[in-house]
C-alpha cells in the first residue's frame, strides 16, 4: 500500500496533549489543573500549563463544534480521545501510574486536553478545553476515553453576580458578551470579540454566564462559539455579509476532482516494466547517477526506481510528466526509502518549483511537490541535497499526480422543507424599570403564510432589545429572513488522507467559513455557496481523517439601519 503517514507532509502531524501536570517549582501541582486555573480557562497558576503528549498511545480522536441549521446556538464543543490503556497509564484509579502527585491521580475531570495538527510547518488548532469523563474499558485490550468540552460548557457552569458599581445599560451586545466574561474570570487574551450592532437595556444577572450570553447572542442574531484554540468568539450579525472569509470562498467543494486534464508520470509508475522512462543527469555540474528496476522496498506491486549516486555533487533522476493544462495546479507524490547514510532528496519540477528536503532514513517516507503548469509536459526530478558518496542510494515507487482545483467530497445531502419556514414572529421585550410595560410586537407575512401555512419563530429573542420598536424591527427581520423555504445542504463530507494536496484548505477552514459546492449528477447541476454552520472530524492513525460539514445558505448584505425602527445616535440595530 502507499505510504501516508501521520508526519507533517504525506498527511497532517496530529498532536494531543493533556495538562497532568504544570511547572510549578519544579513540580506538578495538581491544584493548578482545574480548568487549568482558579481564574478562567487555561490560565493555570505560576508557571502554567505543562503539557504532556500522548499522542502516541491515541487510537482515535473525534471533535467538533458549531450547530446543525441557521437557527439557534451553537453546541458546546466536544472531543473524544480514545487512547490504549495496556499499561494502565490513564487509569485514574491506578496510583500507580506516572501521573499521579500525593497518592492522588491527575488523569481525571478538569484536566485540559488540546488537538493540534501540523502539516507542512503551520500548527492548526483544532480542539482545546476540558476533561469531563474518563470511561476505562478494563477489556482485554484495555482502552481510555477522554470525553472533553469546551469553554462553553465552562461557562455553563459559572454563576455570575452583578458586580458593585456597574451598569452596562446601553451596552453593545459585544460589550456586554465581554462583560459577562470578565465576572466570568475569563482570561482577555482568550476571546475575540466583534462590538455588535444593536444596543442593550439594562443587564440581567444572577445566572450562569453561558445562559445570559446566550440572551445577547439571539438579540443580536449574531454567533457564539469557542474555536479550536480555545477562544470565545463572537461575531455580529454583519460578520457573515462583512468580514473576507464569510464572503469569498475558502474552499470549493466539487463532485469529483478530474478536472480538465488526465496528467501522468510515465506509462508505468509503479516500475513493474523497467524505467518509466526515467534519466539522469548530473545537477548543477555534479555526476551522474545511476538508475536500475529493483526488487527492493516497494510499495505498489513488487519492484521500484533505484537511483544510486554517484560522489563528488548532487545528481538527479527525471521523470516525464505528460497531460497537463496549462495554468492548472498538480500535485505530484512518490512512495520513498532512503538507506542509513544515503544523502537527502526532495522532490523538483524543472523551472518551477520544488518540494521539501526530507531527511528520514531507513523507513519508508511519501516524497511530496506541488506546482502550477506552464506547459502541458513538465520533468519531475529526484534530487539528493546532502554529499553523496559510492554505495548511497534512495528507492522511489508509486509515483501519483492529481489536479487539484477543489476538494472532493464523499457525500452530500440536501433539502428543502417548509419545515424551516418561519413566516410569522413574536417578540416581548423585557421591562425596565417601574411603569415601563412592554408590548408585544408580531410580524407576518400574508403571502408566506398562505402558502405554506403558519408557523411562528421557535427561539426566543429579542428580550434585551432597549424599546418596542427595536423589537418590532426584529420581528419583521425575521419574517423577511426565513419566510421562504432555501436549499439546505446539512451534510457535506470529505476525506482527506484520499486527496493530500488540499489539506492546508481543510486544515484551515473554521465556522461561518464561505465554501463553495458543485454537484453535476446528470439532470441538473447543483452549483452554490455556502457559510459553514457547524463541523465535525474523525482521526484514526490507521488512515482516516473525515471531516463533516453541516452549512446554512449565505445571506445579503443587512442595511444598517431601518428608517422609522432604529433611532440613529441610540442604536446601530439594522435589522
Amino acid at each position: 500500500m502507499s505510504v501516508i503517514a501521520y508526519d507533517g507532509t504525506g498527511a497532517p502531524r496530529l498532536i494531543v496533549e493533556a495538562a497532568f501536570g504544570t511547572t510549578l517549582a519544579g513540580a506538578p501541582d495538581p491544584l493548578a489543573l482545574v480548568l487549568g486555573g482558579t481564574v478562567g480557562l487555561g490560565t493555570a497558576k505560576l508557571g502554567g500549563i505543562t503539557w504532556v503528549d500522548i499522542t502516541d498511545d491515541v487510537d482515535s480522536v473525534t471533535w467538533g463544534r458549531g450547530r446543525d441549521d441557521n437557527i439557534g446556538h451553537s453546541a458546546i464543543g466536544t472531543a473524544d480521545v480514545v487512547l490504549d490503556n495496556s499499561a494502565g497509564v490513564y487509569d485514574p484509579a491506578n496510583l500507580a501510574g506516572p501521573y499521579v502527585v500525593g497518592g492522588v491521580s491527575t488523569v481525571d475531570a478538569g484536566v485540559s486536553v488540546r488537538i493540534r495538527a501540523v502539516y507542512a510547518g503551520v500548527t492548526y488548532g483544532l480542539f482545546y478545553g476540558d476533561i469531563t469523563e474518563v470511561q476505562v474499558d478494563y477489556g482485554y485490550s484495555s482502552t481510555a476515553t477522554f470525553s472533553c468540552s469546551d469553554g462553553l460548557e465552562w461557562l455553563g457552569r459559572t454563576f455570575v453576580e452583578q458586580p458593585a458599581g456597574t451598569t452596562g445599560d446601553l451596552d453593545f451586545t459585544g460589550q456586554r458578551i465581554g462583560r459577562l466574561l470578565d465576572e466570568a474570570g475569563w482570561p482577555d487574551s482568550r476571546r475575540m470579540l466583534d462590538t455588535g450592532a444593536t444596543r442593550l437595556g439594562p443587564p440581567v444577572w444572577s445566572d450562569f454566564a453561558l445562559a445570559l450570553m446566550q440572551a445577547v447572542e439571539t438579540t443580536e442574531l449574531g454567533f457564539l462559539f469557542v474555536d479550536g484554540d480555545g477562544d470565545v468568539v463572537f461575531y455580529d450579525r454583519h460578520h457573515i455579509t462583512s468580514a473576507t472569509r464569510s464572503t469569498v470562498p475558502q474552499a470549493q467543494f466539487v463532485d469529483n476532482n478530474s478536472g480538465t486534464s488526465t496528467p501522468s508520470v510515465g506509462a508505468d509508475p509503479s516500475f513493474e516494466a523497467g524505467l518509466n522512462g526515467a534519466t539522469a543527469s548530473g545537477f548543477f555540474g555534479g555526476p551522474t547517477p545511476s538508475l536500475s528496476q529493483s526488487t527492493l522496498h516497494p510499495t505498489a506491486g513488487t519492484h521500484t526506481l533505484r537511483v544510486d549516486w554517484a560522489t563528488g555533487g548532487q545528481g538527479l533522476a527525471a521523470l516525464p510528466v505528460t497531460g497537463l493544462a496549462v495554468g492548472k495546479t498538480y500535485r505530484v507524490t512518490a512512495d520513498a526509502f532512503v538507506p542509513t547514510g544515503s544523502p537527502d532528496v526532495q522532490l523538483g519540477v524543472a523551472g518551477i518549483t520544488f518540494g521539501e528536503i526530507r531527511t528520514v532514513k531507513n523507513a519508508g517516507f511519501q516524497l511530496v511537490v506541488q506546482f502550477t503548469a506552464a506547459a502541458t509536459t513538465a520533468s519531475l526530478q529526484l534530487i539528493d541535497q546532502t554529499p553523496s558518496g559510492v554505495g548511497t542510494s534512495a528507492f522511489l515507487d508509486n509515483l501519483a499526480i492529481a489536479q487539484v482545483d477543489g476538494v472532493e467530497y464523499s457525500d452530500l445531502r440536501a433539502s428543502r422543507s417548509r419545515a424551516r419556514v418561519y413566516n410569522v414572529a413574536h417578540i416581548t421585550r423585557n421591562a425596565y424599570g417601574d411603569g415601563d410595560q412592554p408590548i408585544e410586537q408580531v410580524a407576518s407575512d400574508a403571502a408566506s403564510v398562505a402558502t405554506y401555512g403558519s408557523l411562528s419563530y421557535p427561539d426566543s429573542v429579542g428580550q434585551l432589545v432597549i424599546d418596542d420598536n427595536e423589537a418590532k424591527a426584529l420581528a419583521e427581520f425575521l419574517v423577511g429572513r426565513f419566510k421562504t423555504p432555501s436549499l439546505l445542504i446539512s451534510n457535506l463530507v470529505a476525506e482527506g488522507i484520499t486527496q493530500p494536496a488540499v489539506w492546508p484548505t481543510l486544515l484551515a477552514l473554521q465556522l461561518f467559513d464561505r465554501v463553495s459546492v458543485t454537484r453535476n449528477y446528470g439532470p441538473n447541476t447543483v452549483a452554490t455557496q455556502l457559510l459553514i454552520e457547524g463541523m465535525r472530524c474523525t482521526a484514526t492513525p490507521g488512515g482516516q481523517w473525515t471531516i463533516e460539514l453541516s452549512t446554512a445558505p449565505t445571506q445579503g448584505v443587512f442595511p444598517l439601519f431601518q428608517l422609522g425602527t432604529a433611532r440613529l445616535g441610540v442604536t446601530g440595530l439594522g435589522y
